[in-house]
């Protein structure tokens, strides 16, 4: 499997969470974004990973600030959350976010529609802001998306 698959991920990727913050969060989401090649990324307030198999391999990953906890969580629950609740969603919802996303998007790459398999994994969490590093003779890419003049970060290392 090609580098080019790797990298349409994370642009189809890139493309459905952009549309998913604006449109459906309501958040004010530049539509432009950059995907690179990089050693390693730090997280954010709250990050969520999921691993793929099969037809590609890797472990994708999105990082947010704790200003967007709220809003995606009340996008999600229809309700509005108290600031003291924030730290209680913040796990849950980005889980489900780049759960949901995710398995959207693999179902139109194009390694599927050539009729390969991607399996993907539950989410796993990495909080505190940690630094992420690529393994050896790994690669990592990353998208930085700016969304109400903050960072998200997805990021594909494979």
């Amino acid at each position: 499997m090609g580098e080019n698959n790797n990298i349409e991920l994370l642009e189809k990727l890139s493309l459905r969470v952009i549309e998913y913050l604006g449109d459906e969060v309501g958040l004010q989401v530049s539509d432009k974004f950059s995907i690179k090649n990089v050693e390693g990324v730090q997280s954010l307030y709250v990050s969520a990973i999921i691993s793929i198999s099969k037809d590609m391999c890797g472990t994708i990953g999105i990082s947010v600030p704790k200003s967007m906890i709220a809003p995606i969580t009340e996008s999600l629950i229809f309700a509005k959350i108290e600031d003291s609740e924030i730290e209680e969603y913040a796990e849950d919802t980005i889980s489900e976010v780049l759960n949901i996303i995710l398995a959207n998007v693999v179902q139109n790459l194009t390694v599927i529609k050539n009729g390969g398999e991607v399996k993907i994994t539950t989410p796993s969490i990495v909080r505190n802001r940690e630094e992420l590093q690529k393994n050896k003779d790994c690669q990592m890419y990353i998208s930085e998306l700016n969304v109400n003049n903050e960072k998200v970060l997805l990021s594909y290392h494979f």
